[in-house]
């Protein structure tokens, strides 16, 4: 068995290694040969062919001591890891505790070696693609809040707002294969639609749901459903109703049975 953690959602199919990785995708190398996962304060590096375990960083080794549950593992592409600070977490005995303003934010880690340099002043929530590019759902103070989705380039920081729907929520759920993000959006009367970002305010929808009680398409981070995947033939929806299909002529039901995507179909 590999070593990471096997968290109920968290898993995904290495098709060229023929086996289950216990990490999601956004911790696996884009050719499957590796993977990072974290123990309280170390950040593990995994190669899949030897099962090799090594701690490739300590905190803090040239990082402050953060509290880990203000931190979490961002992304792995590029042969970095990136680690994500938020400014403040739980404290265990209600409220929250602050993070100092040094230390919250997106570090990168580099595989090879070096100390932790932080690229963007905030933590983030979201994803990353291997263009150098990651992507949040920042929430106003409104009520109900309004969720945009904000692209941030991580070798400049530069930031830039692109999307969103006064009134509604927000939750990224994946990208398609030319890396446009595909999120959804929800109002809090039952009503989500699920949109592809191809551009600054450029939406198209794509699906649209009125539900009572659960969401039937799933995607993104959902632990019960498994995430949205993305191959040559489109993206994968895991829902409760069957397996559904986004390809260049539209959004297709696929599959009756209920269905999670859990790797790319070669």
């Amino acid at each position: 068995m590999l070593p990471g953690q096997f968290f109920r959602g968290f898993r995904w199919w290495d098709g060229e290694a023929n086996r289950w990785l216990p990490v999601p995708n956004q911790q696996i190398a884009l050719d499957g040969s590796s993977y990072v996962y974290q123990v309280g304060p170390d950040v593990h590096f995994v190669t899949v062919a030897t099962g090799a375990d090594v701690v490739i960083y300590h905190q803090p080794s040239g990082l402050p001591s953060v509290n880990v549950a203000a931190q979490h593992l961002f992304a792995y592409r590029g042969g970095a890891v990136y680690l994500s600070v938020n400014g403040s977490y739980p404290s265990g005995v209600g409220g929250f505790t602050s993070v100092p303003a040094d230390q919250a934010g997106v570090w990168r880690l580099d595989i090879g070696g070096g100390p932790p340099r932080r690229v963007i002043s905030n933590g983030l929530s979201g994803m990353t693609d291997d263009g150098g590019v990651a992507w949040s759902v920042e929430l106003d103070n409104q009520s109900p809040p309004t969720g945009t989705l904000v692209r941030y380039d991580l070798a400049s920081a530069h930031k830039d707002s692109w999307y969103s729907e006064p009134g509604q929520g927000m939750d990224i759920l994946g990208a398609d294969s030319n890396r446009n993000p595909i999120v959804w959006t929800y109002d809090y009367q039952g009503h989500v639609t699920i949109w592809r970002i191809s551009g600054s305010n450029v939406a198209a929808a794509i699906y649209t749901e009125t539900y009572a009680g659960y969401i039937s398409i799933y995607g993104g981070n959902n632990f019960e459903f498994g995430s949205l995947v993305t191959d040559s033939h489109g993206s994968w929806f895991g829902s409760v109703n069957g397996l559904f299909l986004y390809d260049s002529t539209g959004f297709h039901k696929v599959a009756d049975m209920p269905g999670i995507p859990v790797g790319p179909c070669h």
